[in-house]
């Protein structure tokens, strides 16, 4: 008699051990099932066939087919009963079902299955496009070609809750004719406890890795707490609900580390924003507003995040709404004002010539021509965010034909600034090697944007020409844009620097590195 064990549907673990020689006979199919004493039990094998592999390319197989005549129902089965312990299994066979003359039926139908105890699922039915390789009887081996290739793979996992017997195998039911149904070698695996400890270890491993990012406490303490001593799970079921758990956990934290992540984001845009307008008409005491928002945006952990977000843009538009002061000096706004490096500045040479720094690396800006050819270039940067108001651009320029004769210096090379269709120019007139101090006329800047830079506007460009130490003044009262009504995204800004001129880093909330000492602002 069956004694039946209590059968669950498996957790689906990664790894498994393979079982098979271990548990089942003849699973490889290597003997007929038909013979008798074969380690498998027919129902209704009055039509079967069989396919022993001959070479390394294909694998044994059996088959079980209506015939092509008029047929009653009838059911059939490849079977046999083994004794497992507790514990969590795969079933694993390739096979494939044709119905009759209705290829692709058969999925949800039940016409043919494997099965472990109670559990079961429909084998690979056949579709149209398969029909042409698989017909009838005569294709074993073209199936057991396929199988070897791991075509028509059927498997699903299940869990033995108690030790017994459970009965293994495939059974199928044929209700009309030219149906047919191939097997090949049968699987059968068992996910052992150290498997599943190895799943849970990639899950704390993961966790861990999360643990290190910024995240709300309540979803930083619930991470945490998802990761149990192993020591402590001792069955399959407890590893797989503790991966469960954790799953669950990860899933939050993840969530948690995005919206902080937003918040970072938003805090970097805001305060290198409000850098621009401190000591510019914005008190000093802006930064502590602004610190008290960031503060209980952080403390809100991942309760309210984007309305502390939102709290964050309207006290900066707020604060840069203020006047800024006639005269303040603006410079800090240039990325790499002083020529210290490229970054901030671009430069266009459409007709070729060098620059636009030359190989020894010296702080300033070079352009040199062989020969009188048109010579342009375009060295600029834009600036955004700016207050509105009216502005006056300086540099220390030169503009040299080198000792040669045919070089010109004809007013055409100079320091720009643009706003909208305005532009302003200020061109270097005489030949020399010595840096002199140039500024453009006021230009009005209506819409939060001005490019500065300097450029050649002629059509016969400087044999050399040199610009360096550019500097920037409000020279009237303007009002800047909210920031949240100029740019929705958040911004990388550039190098910031202050009114001596020093650089200056951020380095977090209220406190910077300016010439490498950390100061509170």
């Amino acid at each position: 008699m069956l004694v039946a064990a209590m059968l669950t549907m498996g957790m689906g673990a990664w790894a498994q051990t393979d079982i098979t020689e271990r548990v089942l006979k003849n699973a490889d199919l290597s003997v007929d099932p038909a013979t008798a004493d074969n380690g498998w039990t027919l129902l209704n094998n009055w039509r079967q066939d069989y396919q022993k592999a001959t070479d390394t390319e294909h694998v044994n197989v059996v088959e079980f087919y209506a015939g092509w005549g008029s047929l009653e129902k009838t059911e059939y089965a490849m079977t046999q009963t083994v004794t497992l312990p507790a514990g969590d299994y795969r079933l694993a066979v390739n096979a494939f079902y044709r119905q009759g003359d209705n290829p692709g039926k058969g999925t949800n139908d039940d016409k043919a299955w494997i099965f472990a105890g109670e559990k079961k699922q429909n084998v690979y039915p056949l579709t149209p496009n398969d029909l042409g390789n698989y017909t009838g009887s005569s294709d074993l081996w073209k199936a057991s070609n396929a199988f070897y290739k791991g075509k028509y793979s059927n498997e699903f996992d299940f869990t033995v809750e108690a030790e017994g017997e459970v009965e293994i195998g495939f059974k199928g039911v044929f209700d009309e004719a030219r149906c047919w149904v191939i097997l090949g070698p049968v699987k059968l695996y068992q996910y052992s406890l150290d498997d599943y400890l190895a799943d849970y270890r990639v899950k704390v491993a993961e966790a861990q890795d999360l643990l290190k990012k910024s995240m709300g406490e309540e979803a930083k303490a619930a991470l945490q707490a998802a990761i149990v001593d192993e020591s402590t799970l001792t069955t399959g079921a407890q590893v797989a609900e503790a991966i469960k758990k954790l799953n669950e956990a990860i899933i939050a934290a993840q969530a948690s580390i995005a919206l902080h992540e937003k918040l970072t984001a938003a805090e970097e845009d805001v305060y290198n924003t409000l850098d621009k307008y401190i000591d510019n008409g914005a008190p000093k005491s802006s930064m502590d507003e602004m610190d008290e928002i960031a503060m209980a945006a952080e403390e809100a952990a991942d309760k309210d995040i984007d309305s502390y977000i939102a709290k964050m843009y309207a006290k900066l538009g707020e604060l840069c709404k203020q006047q800024t002061k006639a005269g303040s000096d603006m410079t800090r706004a240039i990325v790499n004002f002083d020529c210290s490096s490229a970054e901030g500045w671009t430069c266009e040479k459409p007709n070729g010539g060098n620059g636009p720094l030359p190989p020894n690396g010296a702080p300033n800006f070079e352009f040199w021509i062989a020969s009188a050819a048109n010579g342009a270039f375009d060295y600029s940067q834009k600036l955004e965010g700016m207050p509105n108001g009216k502005y006056v651009l300086k540099a220390q320029m030169y503009n040299s034909t080198n000792g040669e004769a045919d070089a010109q210096v004809n007013g055409s090379c100079g320091l720009y600034a643009k706003s909208g269709e305005t532009e302003v120019f200020t061109a270097v007139t005489e030949d020399g090697t010595e840096l002199k101090d140039y500024a453009t006329d006021e230009i009005e800047v209506a819409d939060n944007t001005l490019t500065v830079g300097v450029k050649n506007k002629g059509t016969m460009g400087a044999r050399w020409f040199v610009a360096d130490n550019f500097s920037l003044t409000l020279t009237s009262e303007g009002t800047p844009t909210a920031i949240s009504e100029v740019k929705a995204q958040p911004a990388t800004a550039g190098t910031i620097y202050n009114l001596a001129g020093q650089r200056v880093e951020k380095a977090q909330k209220g406190l910077y590195i300016i010439d490498g000492k950390k100061v509170m602002k």
